[in-house]
């Protein structure tokens, strides 16, 4: 509900309190396609615990016909080539091309949305803490949200529970890496190095 609240500082041009869709577009990634389908898994699974209809395409299916009229869709750069581009509908935007979805963000239509780091708050000169590691730049058209978990809360509980009960039992000393390993500015190479021998 935070996220929407985020948006809603967006998007909401005629009221302040929420952002008007009727469905909730996952334009994307299919699950287990890239690292990325999970956090467009994480979305999906949120929006239809909260209620909304809950749609997931990519590229490759037959959409025709479907109303996409007064959606919320969400993207991935790699991933948005066959999205529709609908008036009435918003978007949030990942690692998109700007340029050619310049028409979204001068209607009021699009926002940029990255993952939250502490470098954020440096991005921008209006940067705002709308809660615990969540922030808004108006200038920049940009929600900074955690990833986070594709688990809703009470799967989470259940895990917390079985942490619980497994307390005190002898633990495997071992190391499982889930993820990619990669330089540069959002890199994670050098925190890596360290687990380097353990890696295969």
């Amino acid at each position: 509900m935070k996220v929407l609240y985020s948006l809603a500082l967006f998007f909401s041009i005629q009221s302040l309190c929420a952002v008007q869709f009727n469905k909730v577009i996952i334009w994307g990634h299919k699950l287990h396609s890239h690292t990325h389908s999970y956090i467009h898994d994480a979305f999906y699974k949120a929006f239809k615990e909260l209620g909304y209809e809950t749609y997931w395409f990519d590229n490759n299916d037959n959409v025709a016909g479907f109303d996409f009229e007064n959606c919320l869709f969400l993207t991935e750069g790699q991933v948005d080539q066959r999205m529709p581009y609908i008036a009435s509908s918003y978007y949030l935007l990942h690692n998109v091309e700007q340029k050619k979805n310049k028409p979204l963000y001068d209607a009021g239509h699009a926002i940029t949305f990255q993952v939250y780091t502490h470098r954020c708050q440096d991005q921008h000169d209006d940067i705002k803490k709308v809660d615990s590691c969540i922030y808004s730049s108006k200038s920049g058209k940009t929600i900074y949200i955690p990833w986070a978990t594709d688990l809703l809360p009470a799967q989470i509980d259940t895990i917390k529970e079985q942490v619980i009960r497994d307390w005190g039992k002898p633990k495997e000393k071992a190391i499982y890496w889930v993820g990619s390993i990669y330089g540069g500015y959002h890199g994670n190479e050098e925190q890596n190095k360290p687990f380097k021998a353990c890696l295969c």
